[in-house]
C-alpha cells in the first residue's frame, strides 16, 4: 500500500511538470505585437464629431498659428520692424515666430489652412495663408533682383 502510494505522488509530480514548465504570456505592447492587431487604449472616449466642435478646435488651432507665425519683416541688426516691403534691404528677414514660415512642413499648414477656409467658409483661414505667401513673394522678388 505504502509503494502503491508513493508510486502515485510521484506519477502526480511527474503529471505537474509540463503545466508548471509553461512560460506565462507575454505583456502585449506595440514592440512585441503588429499595430493593427493592438487594441486602442485612449483616454478620450471618441465618438461622431459635431460640426460646431471642428470648427471650434479649428478656430484654436487658428489663433495659436497666427500669434505664433508673425507675418512681418524686421532687420536682422536693429530687430526693428519694416512695414514698408519696398524699402528693404539685405538685413531684411522674416520676424521669428515658433514656426519657420518658409519649410515643408509650413507649406503643408499652408494647404490645411485653405481646406479649412474652403470647408468652414471663414475666410481667415485662407487669408492666414495668402498674407504670409503674399510676404514670401515680396521677399522673394527683392533677394532674386
Amino acid at each position: 500500500m505504502k509503494k502503491i502510494l508513493t508510486l502515485s505522488i510521484i506519477l502526480f509530480v511527474i503529471s505537474l511538470i509540463p503545466i508548471l514548465s509553461q512560460t506565462t504570456p507575454q505583456k502585449v505592447t506595440d514592440s512585441n505585437t503588429p499595430l493593427h492587431e493592438l487594441q486602442p487604449d485612449y483616454k478620450v472616449p471618441y465618438g461622431p464629431s459635431k460640426a460646431e466642435d471642428i470648427t471650434a478646435v479649428l478656430n484654436r488651432i487658428y489663433v495659436y498659428l497666427d500669434a505664433s507665425t508673425p507675418a512681418k519683416v524686421i532687420d536682422s541688426k536693429t530687430k526693428a520692424e519694416l512695414n514698408d516691403l519696398t524699402r528693404l534691404t539685405t538685413d531684411a528677414v522674416f520676424k521669428p515666430g515658433v514656426f519657420r514660415l518658409i519649410s515643408y512642413e509650413w507649406g503643408v499648414t499652408y494647404g490645411a489652412m485653405l481646406l479649412a477656409g474652403n470647408a468652414t467658409d471663414d475666410n481667415k483661414f485662407n487669408e492666414y495663408t495668402l498674407k504670409r505667401i503674399s510676404l514670401i513673394a515680396d521677399m522673394a522678388g527683392y533677394f532674386k533682383s
